[in-house]
């Protein structure tokens, strides 16, 4: 093109750069936009895994529950199965020393009942004052003796009965 001005070869240089300016633009796009898709396909897959590791670990957590009833659930925690089992190991330690603790501390007999009742009519004389020393606060008085009916010590039924 050697009849070409200056101003004429200017103008094609330019044109010529704007077209390759273009190209490369919109091949960049084009990159752009795949580099977005394979970024979606990514996250979507990346979501998948979670929500199966998700499920995966609850169905987990409600095994180690059904395994281990005596351990409340809220103590079994964890982001993977591992933890899960760790949580499991710990939380028998803590149920296993609360049980203790409460064994230790709680005053109930053997047999889970109280001591059975002394009649202390049944017992000799010198064991039957002793038991009214030591049980004075819990024994409890009635008035079904024969004094408190009026029948000894006062004289007023027999004033009564001769007239």
């Amino acid at each position: 093109m050697p009849d070409e001005t200056p101003t004429q070869v200017a103008d094609r240089v330019a044109a010529e750069a704007a077209a390759r300016i273009a190209e490369r633009a919109a091949g960049g796009s084009a990159a752009l936009a795949a580099e977005e898709r394979a970024l979606k396909a990514e996250a979507a897959l990346a979501e998948l895994k979670a929500t199966i590791t998700a499920r995966d670990l609850a169905g987990e957590k409600e095994k180690l529950i059904a395994a281990n009833p005596d351990i409340p659930a809220d103590l079994i925690t964890g982001e993977t199965p591992a933890a899960l089992a760790a949580s499991v190991a710990s939380a028998k330690a803590i149920s296993d020393k609360v049980r203790q603790q409460i064994a230790e501390t709680t005053d109930i007999p053997a047999g889970g009942g109280t001591a059975p009742k002394v009649d202390p009519f049944s017992l000799p004389p010198d064991e039957r004052i002793r038991y009214g020393l030591e049980n004075a606060d819990k024994i409890v008085r009635t008035n079904h003796g024969a004094a408190d009916k009026g029948e000894r010590g006062s004289g007023d039924k027999k004033k009564e009965g001769s007239k």
